[in-house]
């Protein structure tokens, strides 16, 4: 069986790769392959590897969301089945270093420091058990966690980021990881967090409880899939405010019948144990070129003459061309995302670049600089064009969506507007459970519906007690 029936992507090196192994027997959408493979390269250039212009530093996070059909776009299988276990083998891996440059084994500080937690108070006043505590926690404080929770309020991603500053958001549903869309405000700090994550420019923030936090040099890729509620969600300030704008944006709108004769006789579907192993080990493989990348040289990595005209020309034709929107009309959405294409551009030449030199480096043999080819500038602008018509068509979808609903869309949503009235005409209090119990809906569908309603203001959300517990309650608006 070949581990790379893929189409032939335009990229090379370490994202081609990547990129053929997200793909491997997965008919998920090649866009969406080749941008996982781009935030798995990104992440490990973290803020040490940029490129510079007059306006400053460019660092290699992107941000990505694939919208397609649930149970069609194969949106998630190449996070779970590659992403997040490439995630964690990075994480074990450089720890792994980590430990090793204080004299121990990833296993053993594990051990250790669950000794250490684990030591009764009254044993903790000695200078042995002292000793040994600053000593973990020295280990620890170099640690990584690159996979970032999933699920976050913005106070929590605060906290997250202040321990753990690099790494990626791969998440597998949009509009329930960002818990701030139930309500607008919190909906608006959430996504002012996404904007500051792209620009490696998080804020000092103040709790009560943790004092300030703030997570100096954070440096997050972010890669999520979601169904077509999202576009529920993209109103005209979602792009204007500057979230929308900075997002790669794929949309999964044509799928092909499978030939069932012809797939049933290949026989290709299900994998024995030497399938399975050879993947096992492509993964593997490719974590390795992936921890090339700490040895390649830190700094700025440099710009050869093709690529900086191509570069440049992309950004001033598309500053023009977004100049020309906003001078006809100041609130004008496709303006702001135009305007940042050539920065995304930047972002994924420098990538590709960098990929290109992971995957033949040879960690015994140092190399003195990188230099972005004309060939890694023409991929990046390419691939920023494909994303621009991917959001084009987006925006399409989006204003039909808000304007008349699909009928699948008005019928959950008309469902849960008549519960609510059954309810409170009986006196009652409406749970989400409740919902579910007559809608016949599950937990995460029930709570997808919730969460677009919320956030498009048809229904809103309140807490009381319940005897000692605290319960969320959903209620429809005053003027419905």
């Amino acid at each position: 069986m070949a581990l790379t029936d893929s189409p032939e992507f335009t990229s090379s090196g370490l994202v081609r790769r990547l990129a053929e192994a997200m793909f491997t027997g997965v008919p998920t959408h090649p866009d969406w392959a080749e941008s996982l493979a781009c935030t798995l390269v990104g992440v490990m250039l973290g803020m040490e590897r940029f490129i510079s212009n007059k306006f400053g530093k460019l660092y290699g996070n992107i941000m990505v969301i694939y919208v397609g059909a649930s149970g069609l776009s194969f949106k998630t299988v190449p996070l779970k089945k590659a992403v997040r276990p490439i995630l964690k083998s990075l994480t074990d891996g450089v720890n792994n270093e980590v430990c090793r440059s204080f004299g121990m084994m990833l296993d053993e500080f594990k051990e250790r420091w669950e000794n250490s937690v684990n030591t009764p108070k009254s044993e903790r006043k000695a200078k042995k058990w002292k000793v040994e505590r600053l000593r973990l926690e020295n280990v620890k404080r170099n640690m990584v966690d690159y996979e970032a929770p999933q699920r976050f309020t913005s106070e929590a991603l605060i906290t997250w980021l202040t321990n753990f500053p690099q790494g990626m958001i791969a998440g597998d549903e949009y509009t329930k990881m960002v818990k701030g869309s139930k309500t607008k405000d919190y909906l608006s700090d959430v996504m002012e967090d996404l904007s500051r994550m792209y620009d490696c420019d998080m804020e000092k923030v103040g709790t009560q409880v943790r004092g300030i936090e703030y997570p100096q040099n954070a440096y997050i890729s972010f890669a999520s899939a979601t169904t077509f509620y999202l576009l529920t969600l993209m109103d005209d300030s979602f792009f204007i405010q500057g979230t929308g704008n900075r997002i790669l944006w794929i949309l999964d709108d044509v799928r092909s019948k499978i030939d069932v004769e012809k797939e049933t006789l290949e026989g290709k579907f299900f994998w024995g144990i030497e399938e399975d192993e050879k993947y096992e080990q492509l993964l593997m493989n490719l974590v390795g070129k992936l921890m090339n990348i700490r040895s390649l040289p830190e700094g700025i990595v440099t710009m050869s003459l093709d690529a900086s005209i191509e570069l440049d020309r992309y950004r001033a034709t598309k500053y023009n061309e977004a100049v020309e929107l906003f001078t006809t009309d100041l609130l004008n959405k496709d303006a702001n995302l135009i305007a940042r294409l050539a920065q995304n551009a930047m972002k994924l030449s420098l990538i590709h670049c960098v990929g290109r030199y992971a995957w033949t480096h040879d960690p015994n043999f140092p190399v003195a600089s990188m230099e972005i080819s004309k060939e890694d500038a023409l991929w990046a602008i390419a691939k920023m064009e494909r994303h621009l018509v991917h959001y084009g068509k987006l925006r399409v979808v989006s204003a039909r969506v808000r304007e008349t609903t699909t009928r699948s869309y008005l019928s959950d949503q008309e469902r849960v507007r008549y519960t609510i009235k059954r309810f409170e005409g009986e006196g009652k209090k409406v749970t989400k459970t409740m919902i579910m119990q007559a809608t016949g809906w599950l937990k995460d569908d029930c709570q997808a519906i919730l969460d677009a309603m919320l956030a498009t203001k048809q229904i809103e959300m309140y807490t009381g007690m319940s005897g000692n517990k605290k319960v969320t309650y959903y209620t429809l608006p005053k003027e419905i």
